[in-house]
């Protein structure tokens, strides 16, 4: 059994350590590709698109991908990818790319990715955020805030 800071990797699981004793978040090694949303149609007047709505799904390598690149702090909130797909903070389009983030106490941002041979949308990459970072996309006009923006507490360290 391997322990880092934020995850315990045992032969059969992964073991995400979520904030502040809340527990944590048990993924077998053996998951396949897993349906977790459908496109929210509503971004679409955020986006620019006319999409319609399509299956997104996490690839099986996903969390081995963040711990890879010590996304720890994403790694957390992987069981919130609904909810960030359904109903995130920002929005946007680059390179092909819809990428969204929601604010929790961390940032969150995720890249959804078509895979052009199995014609399947997919969560490619998420990772936490500054604040500066978010701030500087929204003034360059690469993210839009989604519907009502709820308070951001933007004198935190985020």
């Amino acid at each position: 059994m391997t322990t880092y800071p934020m995850v315990t990797i045992s032969q059969h699981n992964i073991y995400i350590n979520k904030n502040e004793g809340s527990g944590q978040i048990k993924v077998s090694r053996d998951d396949k590709l897993i349906e977790i949303a459908r496109f929210n149609t509503e971004l679409n007047a955020v986006l620019g698109t006319t999409y319609n709505s399509f299956k997104i799904y996490k690839s099986q390598g996903l969390l081995t991908h963040l711990l890879k690149r010590k996304h720890y702090t994403a790694a957390k909130y992987i069981e919130n990818l609904p909810d960030i797909i359904r109903e995130p903070d920002f929005a946007g389009v680059y390179n092909g790319n819809i990428e969204l983030v929601k604010c929790y106490k961390d940032n969150i941002f995720i890249s959804i990715k078509l895979d052009t041979k199995k014609s399947k949308h997919y969560v490619a990459t998420i990772f936490d955020v500054k604040r500066g970072k978010i701030e500087a996309y929204m003034k360059l006009g690469r993210w839009k805030e989604v519907g009502k923006q709820k308070e951001l507490d933007w004198n935190s360290n985020q």
